[in-house]
């Protein structure tokens, strides 16, 4: 090999060995540092963008952004305050209730009505013992006749009725009551005679007729005070 083409190969073989030698010397001080700093990787950092793209559907249109926005950002619950200071508050119904029977407890018993404050009803005092039957008496008219009663008190309720074979009006005077007199009233009228009676229970007249009448009579009775007044219409 001549000398000439030997320099010509030996030239660009030394350059390249001058070029790996400095490729070594500046690599060398960067890995010294990585291991200085724990062996950290260096990393080429790229800005990030946060835009969210809309997410596409099957069929080519977009979602909504509501959607998107809660698949991606997921709400955080709330921590319970109860729970993070390690003590519940007391029902506020129970403690109300409380309350309310506090004042039940300690109120006094409300005082009853005096007999003043209580409305004041009349008594009425009843007629009490036999009543006495003092007279009866016949007054006989061109209409009919009436019979006068006269009583040691108020007369009470009255019944009468009418009596077959022969016709008979009868009058009672109800209650218990006594009667001194005869027990026959005589009459030269329509009237023929009174018959008079006393009963456990009323004080009773019947009427005969000299001639009887043909129905039954209803009499009409008025009471004033003591006295009793029977009177009877004839046909």
């Amino acid at each position: 090999m001549s000398n000439t083409f030997r320099h010509w190969f030996l030239f660009p073989a030394a350059c390249a060995m001058a070029g790996l030698l400095a490729l070594a010397l500046t690599a060398r001080p960067g890995l010294a540092q990585g291991q200085a700093t724990g062996g950290e990787r260096s990393e080429v950092r790229m800005d990030v963008d946060f835009t969210v793209l809309p997410k596409v559907l099957p069929d080519g249109s977009e979602a909504p952004a509501s959607s998107a926005t809660s698949a991606e950002e997921p709400l955080t619950p709330e921590p319970d305050l109860a729970e993070a200071d390690g003590s519940a508050t007391p029902a506020p119904t129970e403690q109300a209730a409380s309350d309310t029977r506090a004042p039940a407890d300690n109120a006094e018993p409300a005082p009853e009505p005096t007999p003043a404050e209580q409305a004041e009803i009349p008594a009425i005092s009843p007629v009490e013992g036999t009543g006495a039957i003092r007279s009866v008496t016949l007054d006989e008219t061109g209409q009919g006749f009436v019979l006068n009663v006269v009583a040691d008190r108020p007369v009470g309720r009255t019944a009468f009725l009418n009596l077959d074979n022969p016709r008979r009006l009868v009058v009672d005077i109800l209650g218990k009551w006594t009667h001194r007199g005869g027990n026959v009233l005589r009459s030269e009228g329509v009237v023929k005679h009174v018959v008079m009676g006393e009963h456990p229970d009323h004080f009773r007249m019947v009427v005969h007729f000299r001639t009887p009448p043909k129905k039954g009579l209803t009499p009409e009775i008025r009471k004033a005070g003591d006295q009793l007044h029977v009177l009877v219409d004839l046909p």
